[in-house]
């Protein structure tokens, strides 16, 4: 951030003008122009002055070469001015941003999170972080909280899951016992304290952090929120940010960046909060029914998990592909309700069934880093509309990082083709 002068006030100022004043005087700025540009002035100014009219002709030549010496210095000065204001200003506020965010110890945000090709409306979010990484996710309906916490541990991990069904529950059902039934899912603390990057919890903040100071691109000013904000664009490694900034403030208004499957939203900014303790803890509350998670069984992962996955699902659907392998909405209504249909039979969710379900959601799971370690241009799902009748379609391809192609086909076999094999779009 930019050091204050003894005559630049902290406060913030509306006007561009003072701002870009305060901009300038910041900078170094030469006493006058060099004496090579002022000899070159001169010279000019002697050739002009020999084919003149009588009008320039009438003013004493002394007089005129101060004034062209004041002048040609004049120019020049408001030049570096105006650059430095064009360049200065624009950047400083994008910088402070980028400084605010380093220095953060503590924060809270609004969050909406779209999954990419998926139309529907957004999950909402408010997120609180501690000064030592810990981090609160309240989910939110309607604006108002859904009653379903989780918290994270410094590492990203979740430690503990909060439901509260009555926190929506509608008057006339609130009175249920099963409204009434607060649980809380403890989970114990993870060995491996260094996830893959891009799978921490808060990667989006240690990819701001990361910043240069100067962005790549300057999106100009408009209105937003009932701020006038100008907009930068950046990016860190594969994460690439849209920030909208109070020129007012310097603070964020919104931050925009794409995960591997989802557009991300950020609003409602608040830096440096006094948060309580007690938002963080992985001890669940009072009153709250506790359980134990169910043991996540060991998966092979990568192209395994993905056939696993893949095969789950289309035994359970009649043979046809899902539409997404990373919008997991359609898995869950098809693979829970086959867990349904069979308690209703039997009565109860037995041990298969359950361990079936498990597997298939952790190896699922397991797709999403497999993805997320390669280019967005190094592979594809084409199964959407196809069935395992498709024998010879090529339902997912991606490239190695040794350059073979491989792909799964209808019949879930897999098989290396060549780069002219794979399907075009």
């Amino acid at each position: 951030m930019s050091t204050h002068h003894s005559d630049l006030p902290d406060e913030p100022v509306d006007d561009l003008l003072e701002q870009a004043v305060r901009a300038m005087k910041l900078e170094p700025i030469p006493a006058g122009p060099s004496a090579e540009a002022i000899t070159a002035t001169l010279q000019t100014l002697e050739k002009r002055e020999q084919t003149s009219n009588t009008t320039i002709l009438s003013i004493p030549r002394s007089r005129f070469m101060r004034i062209a010496k004041a002048g040609s210095g004049l120019l020049l000065t408001s030049c570096v001015v105006l650059a430095i204001v064009a360049l200065r200003a624009p950047t400083s506020a994008y910088a402070q941003v980028i400084e605010n965010a380093r220095k953060a110890k503590s924060m809270s945000y609004l969050t909406e999170i779209r999954t990419l090709g998926i139309d529907r409306p957004p999950a909402v979010v408010r997120e609180y972080v501690a000064a030592d990484g810990r981090s609160r996710t309240e989910h939110m309906f309607n604006g108002k909280p859904s009653g379903t916490v989780t918290i994270h541990d410094a590492a990203g991990f979740p430690r503990l899951l909060l439901s509260d069904p009555s926190a929506l529950a509608p008057p006339g059902l609130a009175a249920l016992p099963v409204m009434r039934r607060k649980t809380a899912m403890v989970r114990p603390a993870h060995e491996d304290k260094h996830p893959v990057e891009g799978g921490h919890k808060n990667s989006w903040l240690r990819s701001l952090q990361s910043l240069k100071d100067t962005p790549e691109k300057d999106l100009g000013q408009k209105e937003l929120e009932g701020k006038t904000v100008r907009g930068f664009e950046a990016t860190y490694g594969k994460t690439h940010f849209e920030m909208w900034v109070d020129v007012k403030t310097g603070s964020p208004v919104q931050i925009d960046y794409d995960s591997l499957v989802h557009h991300v939203t950020m609003t409602e900014f608040q830096f440096n909060q006094q948060l309580d303790e007690s938002l963080f803890s992985f001890d669940p509350p009072e009153g709250y029914e506790v359980r134990q998670p169910a043991t996540t069984p060991k998966v092979a992962g990568g192209e395994e998990s993905l056939i696993a996955a893949l095969r789950s699902f289309t035994e359970k659907s009649g043979g046809a592909f899902p539409a997404s392998i990373t919008d997991w909405g359609e898995w869950v209504t098809l693979l829970f309700n086959d867990v349904f249909k069979g308690a209703l039979k039997k009565g109860a969710v037995d041990d298969n069934t359950q361990g079936e379900l498990n597997a298939t959601m952790a190896n699922l799971g397991a797709v999403t880093p497999f993805l997320f370690a390669m280019d967005k241009a190094d592979y594809r799902y084409r199964g959407k509309g196809k069935t395992t009748a498709d024998k010879d379609a090529v339902v997912f391809w991606y490239k190695k990082p040794n350059g073979v192609y491989r792909a799964i086909m209808g019949d879930l076999t897999v098989k290396d083709i060549a780069a002219a094999e794979v399907p075009k779009d």
